[in-house]
Parts: structure tokens; sequence; C-alpha cells
């Protein structure tokens, strides 16, 4: 079970931040963490065989007020802000889980906006923006 922590650079100080979280990205401001989990209102997410299914989150820098932002079948994961931090780029399946056709989608820090970026063949993985110039 992965989570997320905070760590002052001496190594002193270890705080959990979030359970049941894995690959945390801190926005622009520093106020808030993206983050993929497979949990759902009871702890667990299980769909088609029990395969896991990855949904990206919010929490507050301090762990607090999780929010889900994506809502499907498919494995959202591998968050990455827009340097203005209006917007998540993500990697998801959505195209087929069964084919694991992973492309580059975007979300709105509110849950809204969600478009897909790429479509083709070859996996499209660790998305990344261009600094704000």
């Amino acid at each position: 079970m992965s989570a997320i922590y905070t760590i002052r650079p001496d190594g002193a100080g270890e705080r959990l931040l979030v359970a049941e979280a894995a690959e945390p990205a801190w926005s622009p401001d520093g106020e808030w963490i993206a983050f993929t989990s497979a949990r759902d209102e009871h702890g667990a997410t299980c769909f088609h065989e029990c395969y896991p299914s990855g949904e990206l989150y919010l929490a507050r820098a301090d762990g607090s007020g999780i929010r889900r932002l994506t809502h499907n079948e498919a494995d959202d994961r591998s968050p990455a802000w827009s340097p203005d931090g209006s917007e998540i780029a993500f990697v998801s399946d959505r195209s087929g889980r069964r084919t694991h056709e992973n492309e580059i989608w975007v979300i709105g820090r509110d849950g809204s906006g969600l478009r897909r970026l790429t479509a083709n063949s070859v996996w499209d993985l660790d998305p990344a923006w261009s600094p704000a110039g």
C-alpha cells in the first residue's frame, strides 16, 4: 500500500499526508497535491475481474480536503499540473481497458473540461508541461 508523506531535508519530521495514494504532483502554487489512488467510498476499487482502476484526486497541501477528479473504469494516472495550475494532464486507457491504449488527457482542477489530447497507436506516457514563458 502506498502513501504520500512529507519530510524535512534533514530526514526528520516524517508526516503522512494521504494514505492509499501514489504519484503525487504538487500544484505550482504549492497549495494542492494531485495524486492517483485506486480507492472508492469503501476504500477499494475493483472493476472487471478485479483489475484495479486508478483515479485522480486532489488534496490540500496538508492532506485535507481530498476530492476525486475522475470517475470511470479506466486507469487514470501520472498527473502533471499546467504551469498556471488551472489544469492537470494525465495518462488514461479510456480508449479501451483491454487494449491498454494509453493516451494523454487534460482535466480542469475543478474536474471540468475533460478532453483528450492524443489519439494514436503508441502508448503516450508521463505527460509534462512546458514552463510558462
